[in-house]
């Protein structure tokens, strides 16, 4: 018998018969045509009061992992602003409650023809006071043909208006005066006088 493909879907972290999470594979787009750009993502419902880790996770835990596989190539992932969380003993951690989406841009090869397979392996934990894991491997497939919007491209959007752009994509300039000027090979470790 053919092996079945894996879900694009699915619930995990269990807690006893309970999950804590509900893990899905989006596109924003119902098709693409081919050499196209796309967005995919991971959207994770989650538990009221439960949360999952920024790619700096903080003082503890470790950041979510999603590794996008399949018929297309994929950028690096897309992080919105995370919230702050505070737990017992004043540790600090940087994730998202309720729900959010990590994305990131993907390409349909310039020779793709019918559909994409596209697959994900997402491996990341799960915490309320007490922490649980949860891994998924999720799978979809993805028309070839004249651009279609997805169902999900809103949730896109939104994800993608919450991403912390760089300082100089915001027109922002960043300097700090300094009496000595850095060279090539220095590490910064010589005392220096900041001029105001």
């Amino acid at each position: 018998a053919p092996a079945r493909a894996a879900p694009a879907e699915a619930a995990t972290a269990h807690d006893g018969e309970d999950t804590r999470a509900i893990v899905t594979l989006l596109t924003d787009v119902a098709a693409v045509p081919t050499g196209e750009a796309f967005r995919v993502g991971i959207r994770f419902r989650l538990d009221p009061g439960w949360h999952v880790y920024w790619k700096n996770p903080g003082e503890a835990a470790f950041a979510t992992a999603i590794a996008f596989e399949g018929d297309a190539t994929t950028g690096p992932l897309r992080w919105p602003a995370p919230e702050r969380f505070e737990s017992p003993g004043e540790i600090v951690t940087y994730g998202y409650a309720g729900e959010v989406l990590l994305f990131a841009e993907a390409r349909a090869p310039d020779d793709a023809a019918g559909a994409l397979t596209l697959r994900a392996d997402v491996d990341f934990l799960v915490c309320e006071v007490d922490c649980i894991p949860g891994r998924a491997i999720l799978e979809r497939e993805l028309n070839v043909g004249p651009r279609r919007a997805g169902s999900a491209a809103s949730t896109f959007d939104g994800a993608a208006a919450t991403v912390p752009r760089p300082a100089a994509e915001a027109g922002i300039v960043v300097a700090l005066p300094l009496e000595a000027p850095l060279g090539p090979g220095d590490d910064g470790s010589a005392e220096r006088v900041v001029t105001p």
